[in-house]
């Protein structure tokens, strides 16, 4: 125990280190921006910041002036609020009952997938009586979470008559965006259109492009677009010729060097010879 605790305090540095170039991540978003005129730009960093840096990556993002902060869950959002972020972090993933409070004292506004979480979080709101801003999700073909759209021109309605619940947005995510002129997003948007056109614009936040449609189908942009790993330098169809660049280097030093003869297998299994 003695013996462990004295190692504990020593700092080694180890000889492969990861560097973030927070200044060319600014720079996508600067051109991401460009692309997409008044809509709001939610740079979506969740699993931690697309491994960039949750806490880092939001700051970076907060003073380079996004709209909005995009996380999967409930930890990601309080850690974000726990850093000092202050603007609107939006919460895509799939709440369980029990989040409901804390989504609600953290000031995050979040995703509401089903009249059932919808009354939920309804009870909980009222219970505490403070309001909370919060996102309907429509499933226009992904098939993973999300009302149909028919089940969203019913409950609309009754969601945007809710007092502590506060109606912000109506969005839903692309299943095939990463590569131009995809059938199913043409599908999709249709979709996603008719529930719009059917209850009206309203003041609300429509939203539906992700990195794919932001760069393919500036029609999907509406409201709000939420780009993910464009925010960091990769395109959908992974080109390598982009306007945007990679912000993340894996570096390492030479630890070691050895000259084999031709045609003998390297290390385990022998699956690669020279």
């Amino acid at each position: 125990m003695t013996i462990a605790a004295s190692f504990s305090s020593v700092t080694v540095p180890h000889p492969a280190w990861i560097e973030i170039d927070l200044l060319q991540f600014k720079k996508n978003l600067s051109w991401i921006r460009r692309q997409i005129g008044s809509s709001l730009l939610c740079a979506c960093i969740k699993a931690n910041g697309y491994g960039h840096g949750l806490s880092q990556i939001g700051a970076a993002a907060e003073s380079a002036g996004v709209d909005y902060l995009g996380v999967s869950c409930l930890k990601e959002g309080l850690s974000l609020r726990e850093a000092g972020i202050s603007i609107p972090i939006f919460v895509f993933g799939a709440i369980d009952e029990s989040q409901i409070k804390d989504l609600i004292e953290g000031e995050l506004e979040f995703t509401v997938s089903s009249e059932l979480k919808a009354r939920l979080v309804h009870q909980v709101a009222s219970r505490l009586r403070k309001s909370c801003r919060v996102h309907l999700e429509i499933d226009t073909g992904l098939r993973r979470t999300g009302v149909r759209p028919e089940t969203a021109l019913q409950i609309l309605p009754w969601l945007s008559s809710l007092e502590y619940v506060h109606l912000v947005g109506v969005y839903s995510h692309f299943a095939a965006a990463d590569e131009p002129n995809h059938p199913l997003v043409f599908q999709q948007m249709a979709q996603f259109q008719t529930v719009q056109e059917r209850f009206g614009k309203r003041d609300l936040i429509w939203h539906l492009a992700n990195s794919g449609g932001t760069v393919f189908y500036p029609e999907t942009h509406f409201d709000m677009v939420r780009p993910g790993l464009l925010c960091y330098g990769y395109f959908p169809d992974g080109r390598k010729e982009r306007p945007v660049s990679p912000c993340f280097s894996l570096k390492a030093k030479v630890s070691y060097f050895k000259v084999v003869g031709p045609d003998e297998g390297i290390s385990y299994g022998h699956t690669y010879r020279t």
